[in-house]
């Protein structure tokens, strides 16, 4: 599988096929398999490795990205 980082930057890719100004508004990661403690420290650290906002929509909410569109 590919890393996060290759897939985000082939996402952005394909999205800029039609929209030369698409960006990442944030990244969701499902930490069901973790506890509370890691699962929050995967999404602190991954969203200061990609300066984005790093949730889990149903542990943490969607806000952070949320409010970056919005």
């Amino acid at each position: 599988l590919p890393g996060l980082e290759q897939a985000l930057e082939a996402n952005l890719a394909a999205a800029r096929l039609t929209n030369p100004a698409a960006a990442c508004a944030g990244l969701s990661i499902n930490t069901q398999a973790l506890g509370e403690d890691e699962a929050l420290r995967l999404l602190e650290k991954t969203g200061r490795a990609f300066a984005l906002p790093c949730v889990d929509p149903v542990r943490t909410g969607v806000a952070a990205i949320a409010d970056r569109v919005g």
